[in-house]
């Protein structure tokens, strides 16, 4: 799947792992927040979405991992466990 990056919506992306997430998977309270520029292939992310119809900061729900950065190139993955 290739990320939308064109299309008035503004990516961000929070690194799944234990110091940005609880044990339940609750987003910890100041996460390491990334741009699109400082993500690395092959790690799980959790996304946030803001929009020029009003979504701003929305957590997806989903965590992703990009199997090609340059061609924004990503996969949906099952959310990991923290513990």
């Amino acid at each position: 799947m290739r990320l939308i990056t064109n299309e008035h919506i503004f990516h961000e992306f929070i690194p799944f792992d234990e110091k940005n997430f609880d044990p339940n998977g609750d987003v910890t309270e100041h996460p390491q927040v990334l741009t699109v520029g400082e993500v690395e292939e092959g790690k799980d992310y959790a996304i946030l979405i803001s929009t020029s119809a009003g979504a701003w900061r929305y957590l997806m729900g989903d965590t992703i991992r990009f199997t090609d950065k340059k061609r924004g190139e990503i996969v949906i993955t099952a959310v990991p466990s923290i513990i």
